[in-house]
This record gives C-alpha cells, structure tokens and sequence, in this order.
C-alpha cells in the first residue's frame, strides 16, 4: 500500500480559505481528503466536543507534548496554543488516506522540516486591499483585531515564496479550479487529472507566482 499525500494549506485571514476548501472538498467528496483533530489550549465552547473539535488539553499537558516531540507542528494564536498530532498524521497515511492540514505559515515551516514530501498550497488574495475588505465585511471579526490580523497577514504573505505553490482568490470558482487540480495532481483523486488539469497545476507553481507575490509585497 502506498503512502497517502499530506497537503498543507496556509494564507493570511480574509483571504476566504475556508470557502474555497469547502468548495475544493465538496467537489472531491467525502472521505478523499482526511481532517486530524488538532489539539488546543483555548477553553472548549458550546458545541464543541472533545476529540472532535478538538483535543482540549491544559497549557502544562500542552507543552509536556510539545517537549515530547508529540507535534508535527504547532503555533501561538490569540494568546493559545494550537499543534497537529504527529502519530495521527502518520498513521493515516500509512494506511494510504491522503491527509489535509490547515495552519499557518510558521506551522507549515515546521511540517516542512519534518514531512520533506509534504505538498506546500498557500491561498493569497488577489490584493492586500481586498484581503483588508474583507476583514471589514460584516459578519467578519472585530474591527479592534484588524491591524493585528494585517500585520500577522502581511507577514505571511511575505512567507509563501517558501511554499510550492500559490492559489490566488480572486474569483472564487478559478481558485477552487486551482485547488482541485493541485490537489488531484498529487494524487487526491481516484482518477488522474485531466491535461487542463494538469496545466493549470502547473501554473500555481510559486516560481510562476512570484511577480503577484512581489506585487502584494509593494501594497504592504
């Protein structure tokens, strides 16, 4: 049995990762793709289960793993700590499910030094006005937060160039095109990708990105 791929998937807030997943995935369909339960600090709120929504652990048992090398990433967020199990990771692509994370840029640094075979995606907007639009849109997080989600953004974007390739939302149906080929062409798929498919995976590579990188970069 061959190993299952594991696909990491980073970008700034406001960038509309979630949606473009969701659509990604439910094009894919159920079970292509494996979501591990991370494990977190943050107190648990209505609605969440242990083991489900997350793995609810104290700050003490927390870094007790982190010492204990239980993570495969993890990261600092809003004052709480967030990580991936390592064990579950591999398991599940040892019994040849492919596995997708969703974590940031510092989170995917560490994957890459552990998982060397691990396929890097970063979701970038198409401007840093438009990323800001949307963190101001309703339903969006607190205003008060905003300048630190920008600054946090800013500095993520200026980590994708060590990413393999670069997704950018701009029309919401052309990104989710760019997901799903990226993902079927390292073998997320039971079939194989189409040649369109295949050339518009080639076209997300970050060497082919870089000058929308830089752009971003100058609107900072």
């Amino acid at each position: 049995m061959s190993i299952g791929s594991l696909f990491v998937v980073s970008g700034p807030s406001g960038v509309g990762k979630d949606t473009v997943l969701q659509r990604v995935l439910a094009r894919l369909g159920r079970g292509a793709l494996m979501r591990v339960t991370t494990a977190t600090t943050r107190p648990m709120r209505p609605g969440d289960t242990d083991g489900v929504s997350y793995h609810f652990l104290s700050r003490d048992e927390f870094e007790r793993r982190v010492a204990a090398g239980w993570f495969l990433e993890w990261a600092s967020f809003g004052g709480e700590l967030y990580g991936t199990p390592a064990g579950a990771v591999a398991e599940t692509r040892a019994a040849g499910r492919h596995v997708l994370i969703q974590i940031d840029v510092q989170g995917a640094d560490q994957v890459r030094a552990l998982a060397s075979d691990a396929v890097l995606i970063f979701i970038a907007p198409p401007t840093m006005a438009a990323m800001r639009e949307r963190l101001l849109a309703p339903g969006a997080d607190a205003r008060n937060d905003l300048e630190q989600r920008l600054r946090r953004g800013a500095e993520e974007v200026a980590g994708a160039g060590r990413f393999d390739f670069v997704v950018i939302n701009d029309v919401l149906e052309e990104a989710a095109d760019e997901l799903e080929a990226l993902l079927i062409v390292h073998g997320a798929a039971p079939v194989g990708p189409t040649p369109d498919q295949v050339e518009l995976a080639e076209r997300c590579a970050v060497s082919r990105r870089r000058s929308h990188l830089d752009f971003l970069l100058e609107g900072i």
